[in-house]
């Protein structure tokens, strides 16, 4: 399972949990194109991409 990481504001902490990178309402541990780029999130893991 892949989390998203999201810098807290106000601190330099990082909070690891749920984040929707590309704001369509699904959260990235759900969301199969969780950046929405048309490339599905298993794609960009064999391709060697992986962001939040």
């Amino acid at each position: 399972m892949v989390y998203g990481y999201v810098q807290d504001s106000g601190s330099s902490n990082l909070v690891v949990g749920d984040c929707d990178a590309d704001n369509d309402g699904i959260d990235n541990i759900t969301d199969l194109d969780d950046d929405n780029d048309g490339i599905t999130d298993i794609e960009e893991v064999v391709l060697g991409f992986r962001f939040c």
